[in-house]
């Protein structure tokens, strides 16, 4: 991990934050609720063309958010696109329902390490979507951080001051569209996540929120990581700055081999959330998750990796990010069950 120079002055106000300072009682009947389904989930289309089987769940949903794979037109999977969402009304419908929707967005990439490029194309996306019927109301820049120290080797400051040239520049074509950011937790500190979002403020870009996505597994092979502690100290950082605060909630497994255990795990984490801090201001159940065979153990390592091998029993879904299913939320361990539990824990 790198790590940046933390001033004095910062450190023991980070320590206050951390163990000292008393934890505020959420507001409100509960957190927002996102909602992320995978991109390639076979049902997710059902969705929209059978809203009953989610009436509950849909209830506490104020955020739909979209991967760029339903953004940008055609995709590699050729599954759930743009063109897709809008045969079956998808954005009228979440309208109609009062249900915001969100596009996760690249900020800085591999393929881009200015902002610039990929402000145009987050500008495609919105395009796209309103070529289809929808409007966007929310943007979540998708970890700059991890994308601009591992691939294109820049400081914590430079990111910062890249990503708010981006900000502007998105704010420019799209006005009125709130942009929040996603960053990675261990893989960055306490210190340096609030560094990074205290440089985009100064470059003159406000996040909308912060959403950390934690790397679970990760937390049981490092004694240096504190993640209870830690979130803590995030949510009264951010409260400071006047930032909504968000976690993401999911397997912490990718791939998984089953719907119960991607269930089961995030549930699991849902209640350590909150155990830590209560309810944050958004909570976001979203997946990314590659389905691997049945007959693999979570960890399993040569059930690992981008094309983990499938059985012939396993679904013809098996191999793609399809975990889990979304529908109905009256069976277990699909995702809207998932999302009526998991709202039942912070609310």
């Amino acid at each position: 991990m790198n790590r940046y120079h933390v001033s004095p002055a910062i450190a023991t106000v980070l320590l206050c934050i951390a163990s000292l300072c008393p934890l505020a009682a959420a507001a409100g009947p509960g957190p927002e609720i996102w909602y992320s389904p995978d991109g390639d989930s076979p049902d997710y289309l059902d969705l929209f063309r059978h809203p009953d089987q989610w009436s509950r769940a849909r209830s506490h949903v104020s955020v739909f958010q979209l991967s760029p794979q339903q953004t940008m037109g055609k995709n590699k999977s050729g599954l759930n696109t743009s063109a897709d969402l809008g045969a079956v009304q998808a954005f009228s419908l979440l309208h109609s329902w009062g249900i915001k929707v969100a596009i996760e967005v690249p900020a800085i990439k591999e393929w881009d390490c200015t902002g610039e490029l990929a402000a145009k194309r987050t500008l495609q996306y919105v395009d796209i979507v309103g070529q289809q019927g929808g409007a966007v109301d929310l943007l979540a820049v998708d970890e700059a951080l991890v994308s601009g120290v591992q691939n294109c080797h820049l400081g914590l400051q430079e990111i910062a001051h890249r990503v708010a040239g981006y900000f502007g520049l998105v704010s420019s074509g799209k006005p009125g569209i709130a942009i929040g950011i996603t960053e990675a937790y261990p893989r960055f500190s306490v210190a340096e996540i609030g560094q990074y979002i205290t440089g985009v403020e100064q470059g003159g870009g406000k996040p909308a929120f912060v959403h950390i996505d934690v790397n679970i597994p990760a937390l049981a092979h490092r004694a240096d990581v504190h993640p209870e502690q830690d979130l803590r100290a995030l949510q009264a950082l951010f409260r400071q700055h006047h930032v909504p605060f968000g976690v993401i909630i999911w397997s912490g497994y990718n791939p998984t081999p089953s719907d119960r255990v991607y269930y089961e795990s995030s549930m699991a984490w849902a209640r350590r959330v909150h155990a830590a801090i209560g309810a944050p201001d958004q909570v976001v159940f979203e997946s990314w998750v590659i389905r691997s065979s049945a007959h693999c153990a979570p960890d399993q390592k040569d059930c690992t990796g981008a094309t983990p091998r499938c059985a012939a029993d396993d679904p013809p879904y098996c191999g793609k990010g399809s975990v889990p299913l979304n529908l109905p939320e009256s069976s277990p361990y699909t995702f809207t069950a998932l999302l009526n539990e998991g709202a039942g824990v912070f609310r």
